[in-house]
């Protein structure tokens, strides 16, 4: 009798084949029907997933680009350093805060209809931060744009859980990692390019026009429908291009399940630990962004808008370069390790892919605080701090979150909406502090570098245990919770 007989097959363990292929049936089951999602062709799939990719990346751009416009706002509206961050911070806090809305509302009237709706808002929500005169109408257009914008974090994520199936969401899950962060580094290049020639109110401008175009890009969007119950070469139904549906009859049930879930898997330790694990470096590449205008467009660097937006190209470099080699590693890393292993794979085998991602993330936050306090040129805070924060934003989630939905694979989106919610609160909470803590600290910049940095490698710590056998003990311990029978439940 072989190793792989004896195995005691739990959630996270999987049966490996000799060339490395898992011997599974595909999950969740698709139905016979050539119009179920999960039977589409690979063209429809990927036109579904271009179509929210995009609408992510609009999303964002508006919602997360204001910081080198920071001097022009400033100037403006009379503000201060605290009140310019928390423009940003109240943007994000309702970004996280949303998606407790927005999850139940796709799925009882579908996707499509709540983007649609909610790309139409965010248009509007762009106008009236355009047309603002006074600081308290662009707060208040900030905090609904947030909202609005919250689709871009929980819809993405459901549409590759409704057309995709649990092997693939890995790979698709991090293309549309791609298009959120990708935004929220493009966007501020936009913003201070714009603002620089043309005043800050015509990049929201800009924005209302992209919004538009979302608008486009999402009446036409596919639709995915839950079937009752395989081909993999279907397409769509008419009735699946219609804009908007009967809403589901089971929206009582929906609403229920969709409130109550993330709230319930919050206290599972797994999946908190995945959540600070992608709010670390999130949060890190936050600290750097509220804080890029004060420091390069005050001496000795006297930086202009737009150049404050071109260090940006920075965290875009690193974060491309995180995209292409996170995965690939930890996939390597896992294959090695199972083909050691006799052909049996534990999802705890991809975590020591973090180890050279976590030496990054320190040597970000060292090396930034202490660039930022002793005024260091221009060039490393731009590489070392900035290029290395935009590498560890994409790598150490990645696989955190890969390893967490090896373990939980039902709840992938619950797991995301936890993972939201924990990072935008923690972010909301920097708006309040960071100024006033590098200002009144005899160390400076510094101060708040090494509170971001305990509070980054704090949890990175726990992969080590994780990883030696804690992990696994924690997947026997849940390994009769409903949440594994949760997509064949409802």
């Amino acid at each position: 009798m072989g190793p792989q007989e004896n195995v005691e097959l739990i959630p996270g363990t999987e049966t490996m084949g000799h060339v490395g292929a898992t011997k599974k049936a595909l999950i969740p089951t698709p139905s016979l029907d050539p119009h179920d999602p999960l039977n589409w062709s690979r063209a429809w799939k990927l036109s579904a997933l271009a179509s929210q990719w995009v609408f992510t990346w609009i999303s964002v751009t508006g919602a997360l680009s204001i910081a080198p416009m920071f001097p022009l706002l400033g100037h403006e509206f009379g503000l201060d350093n605290n009140q310019l961050a928390f423009l940003t911070g109240i943007t994000v806090i309702t970004l996280g805060v949303a998606n407790f809305i927005i999850v139940p509302l796709s799925n009882i009237y579908r996707r499509r209809a709540v983007s649609l709706v909610f790309s139409v808002l965010i248009m509007l929500t762009c106008i009236w931060q355009a047309m603002a005169t006074s600081h308290r109408s662009l707060i208040a257009a900030r905090a609904l744009n947030g909202m609005v914008c919250a689709t871009s974090e929980s819809i993405p994520v459901q549409m590759i859980a409704d057309v995709f199936f649990l092997h693939e969401r890995g790979l698709w899950t991090g293309v549309y990692f791609t298009g959120y962060f990708m935004g929220a580094f493009l966007g501020p290049i936009m913003a201070g390019t714009i603002a620089a020639h043309h005043g800050w109110r015509s990049f929201f401008w800009l924005e209302t026009g992209l919004a538009s175009v979302a608008i486009v890009l999402i009446v036409p969007k596919l639709e995915a429908q839950a079937m009752e119950t395989v081909v993999l070469t279907g397409r769509p139904s008419r009735a699946q291009f219609r804009p908007f549906m009967k809403p589901d009859s089971r929206w009582k049930i929906f609403i229920i399940r969709d409130t109550w879930t993330p709230i319930k898997v919050f206290f599972n330790p797994i999946i908190l630990w995945a959540a600070l694990m992608l709010a670390g470096p999130a949060d890190l590449l936050l600290f750097f962004n509220i804080s890029e205008s004060p420091i390069f467009a005050a001496p000795p660097y006297n930086f202009g808008p737009d150049q404050v937006g071109y260090t940006n190209f920075a965290f875009a470099v690193g974060a491309l370069f995180g995209l292409a080699t996170a995965g690939p590693l930890s996939d390597w890393i896992a294959a090695r390790a199972t083909r050691r292993n006799g052909g049996i794979r534990e999802a705890e085998m991809r975590l020591p892919a973090l180890w050279p991602y976590m030496i990054i993330t320190m040597l970000s936050l060292i090396l930034g605080g202490i660039a930022y306090q002793r005024q260091w040129a221009w060039a490393h805070i731009v590489v070392w701090a900035y290029g290395f924060a935009g590498l560890s934003v994409t790598s150490v989630p990645t696989i955190s979150v890969a390893y967490a939905i090896d373990c939980y694979k039902p709840i992938s989106g619950e797991i995301m909406v936890v993972a939201t919610v924990f990072k935008n609160l923690i972010a909301f909470s920097y708006s309040y502090w960071i100024f006033d803590l590098a200002h009144e600290s005899k160390d400076g910049w510094i101060a708040p570098a090494m509170v971001i940095f305990a509070c980054t490698m704090g949890p990175a710590a726990f992969a080590l245990p994780l990883y030696y056998g804690l992990g696994k003990r924690l997947r026997v311990w849940t390994r009769n919770s409903n949440v594994h029978r949760m997509e064949q439940s409802i």
